[in-house]
């Protein structure tokens, strides 16, 4: 996979952590070439929803989401279809970040900050986050696109449409069944296993 760019921002993404003297904490799973430009880094394969959020509201953070642009053509196209749903968790948060200048962010309707995929670029956006923190991420989550994301102002949208259908169809019914606590809880020892396990595997190597 040619992502390329993503060395770049990588880089300058280290260059900021080094320059501030602070640490970085990635969610998710990272190919190892991708790890190996962050030292000091903290790793969190999986969270769950609710812990993410919890920590997102908790942690004196500033975001960064990079995306590739240099992508072959088909997984591009995946890519550029991806959601600003990251914008919104962070921004609601009263968390600022770096955005890459990719199709989810630029396209959204959410404010945000853009950053070229080059070293230079997103080192220096991040110095910059780092010198208008947390007031920059206070005022984001008072800009009033990030209410209208709220999930109270969302639930009303969808009844309106839904009444909206009702009026020019016939009427039909529907009820909606809530995940069992016991599956969640199955799911989150599967997963919690499951990264166990990989780590064991990669220390024995």
């Amino acid at each position: 996979m040619d992502a390329g760019d993503l060395d770049a921002v990588c880089l300058g993404i280290n260059d900021a952590v080094q320059a501030l003297n602070t640490d970085i904490v990635m969610i998710g799973r990272f190919p190892q070439r991708l790890l190996d430009f962050f030292p000091s880094r903290q790793v969190m394969e999986w969270l769950e929803p609710s812990a993410y959020l919890e920590l997102l509201a908790s942690g004196p953070f500033i975001a960064v989401a990079p995306l590739s642009l240099t992508l072959p053509a088909a997984q591009q196209m995946f890519a550029d279809c991806k959601s600003d749903i990251k914008i919104a968790q962070y921004g609601a948060s009263r968390i600022a970040g770096a955005y890459s200048a990719a199709l989810p962010f630029t396209e959204s309707d959410l404010p945000c900050h853009i950053v070229p995929n080059t070293r230079a670029d997103w080192a220096e956006a991040l110095r910059m986050l780092a010198n208008d923190f947390p007031d920059q991420g206070n005022r984001l989550a008072d800009h009033p696109a990030f209410a209208l994301r709220r999930p109270a102002v969302l639930a009303a949208q969808l009844h309106e449409v839904l009444k909206r259908i009702a009026e020019v169809t016939e009427p039909f019914s529907f009820w909606a069944i809530s995940t069992p606590n016991l599956a969640r809880t199955v799911e989150h020892r599967v997963r919690m296993w499951r990264s166990r396990f990989r780590r064991s595997r990669l220390l024995t190597r």
